[in-house]
């Protein structure tokens, strides 16, 4: 016995399981058929009942919206993936802000000290305030000079150029995932010259008051280009 289906009756297991198939667009009809276990013919017929036709565009209507709502979600965890990231960064600047902070605090009270003559310890003798270290921004090494008695440990101060690239690049990926970011390009003509616009006029569709102002500027023209070789010497 075929299966008919009218918009008001509810569709047989196979019709569903059919209907599914064809809304998921991943399978010919005839693969269809098969799968459900009906005839391509059968099949066929079902596709041109309306009943049939509604619950495919609803399954449809339900994968569409599963994808949208899967490609949400998987872009907020990048979100909050990032924005942890990122996060963590800013906790970095902060930490070393502190204790450049300090650092710095200690080097003023030695400049006070060392200008009111007082013998100082070894080891702070020569601390002065490091420009930039309180934004967070500078990394702190210790390098050791000289060997033996003679040897001192130095410090050196550098921007951090890795963790700011980082944090940028974060920031980069955040807005094109939010739809914020617009990638810019420069059109050059050859060899990066500008590129050269030429333009025409058709005088066949000139009025008679653009062909007038063309003639006076044209006679002006002629008239300059002779005032000028009247004034060459011979």
């Amino acid at each position: 016995m075929s299966e008919n289906v009218s918009p008001e009756a509810p569709l047989t297991g196979r019709q569903q399981e059919a209907a599914a198939l064809l809304a998921q667009g991943r399978l010919t009809r005839e693969q269809i058929a098969a799968a459900v276990g009906v005839r391509d013919r059968t099949l066929y017929r079902w596709q041109r009942q309306p009943g049939f036709q509604a619950r495919v565009g609803l399954f449809r209507d339900e994968y569409r919206r599963a994808v949208l709502e899967r490609g949400i979600a998987d872009r907020v965890a990048r979100l909050d993936e990032l924005n942890e990231r990122w996060e963590k960064g800013r906790r970095v600047i902060a930490a070393r802000a502190e204790e450049g902070r300090r650092r710095n605090e200690l080097a003023r009270a030695v400049e006070r000290r060392r200008a009111a003559g007082e013998d100082l310890p070894r080891e702070i003798a020569g601390l002065v305030p490091v420009p930039g270290y309180e934004t967070g921004l500078l990394t702190r090494t210790l390098k050791q000079l000289g060997s033996g008695a003679a040897v001192r440990i130095v410090e050196e101060f550098a921007v951090d150029t890795g963790l700011l690239a980082e944090l940028r690049q974060m920031e980069q990926q955040a807005a094109k995932e939010v739809g914020q970011w617009v990638d810019r390009g420069e059109v050059t003509g050859k060899n990066g010259a500008p590129i050269q616009v030429q333009h025409s006029l058709d005088l066949a569709e000139a009025s008679e008051e653009e062909l007038e102002i063309l003639e006076r500027l044209a006679r002006r023209r002629a008239a300059a280009r002779g005032d000028r070789a009247g004034a060459e010497p011979a």
